[in-house]
């Protein structure tokens, strides 16, 4: 998982959360902040195009539009 610097992210719960699940966290550098733009711009054309403005029922629903 990609994220800035927060220290949500940071903190020792969160980094422990991710080793339980198999999951590895990587965080932008500091002072970089363009580090996530490329990420940042897909989610958001995802959102925009694929999610805002529908109603979803079930969750597979929406993971079979997204996907």
């Amino acid at each position: 998982m990609h994220s800035d610097r927060g220290c949500q992210y940071a903190s020792e719960s969160f980094r422990d959360l991710l080793a339980q699940q198999g999951a590895l966290g990587s965080m932008s550098a500091k002072g970089n902040c363009y580090d996530n733009a490329s990420a940042e711009s897909f989610y958001h054309s995802l959102k925009v195009e694929a999610i805002y403005g529908e109603r979803f029922l079930m969750r597979n629903a929406m993971r079979r539009a997204v996907f």
